[in-house]
């Protein structure tokens, strides 16, 4: 089961990084990994950072339905006017963005988002008869293998 964990890792990070719209960080808290941390950049240069936290008890960092889950959960509440209120707080922001190519940057960005979700759930559904019902707590992977820090 051990390989089986690690191929649908491996299989997930290089669905996310695929598109070279992001890159795929371990996080760590007191040596304990417990989340990923997508980076990826708009069209029009807006760093964007979007955080899997995994510390909770009922998600599995080594589970990649729980991974695909944590994507949707973000690109389902990406909101694009927020994004743009928050952005717009800046004065720099404000400089090199207009209004509309605000909302077209990150309409773009939900779009990648969306395009994100489809590929982790082409990977979560792969393994996802092999996985259900396993026990998986057990087992003794490390990311740091799979996830280039």
């Amino acid at each position: 089961m051990k390989d089986v964990i690690i191929q649908s890792l491996k299989e997930m990070v290089e669905a996310i990084e695929s598109s070279s719209k992001f890159s795929v960080t371990l996080y760590e808290e007191n040596g304990k990994e417990c989340g990923l941390e997508l980076e990826g950049w708009t069209n029009g240069g807006v760093n964007m950072i979007h955080f899997l936290d995994f510390r909770s008890d009922d998600d599995n960092i080594l589970d990649v339905i729980d991974i695909c889950d944590k994507i949707m959960e973000i690109a389902d509440n990406f909101d694009v006017d927020d994004e743009i209120d928050v952005h717009r707080e800046g004065d720099s922001y404000r400089r090199a963005f207009t209004h509309k190519m605000a909302v077209a940057d990150f309409e773009q960005w939900e779009e990648t988002l969306q395009e994100l979700v489809a590929r982790a759930e082409d990977v979560a559904k792969k393994y996802e008869d092999i996985l259900f019902g396993e026990d998986i707590e057990g087992i003794k992977v490390s990311l740091k293998e799979i996830v280039r820090n």
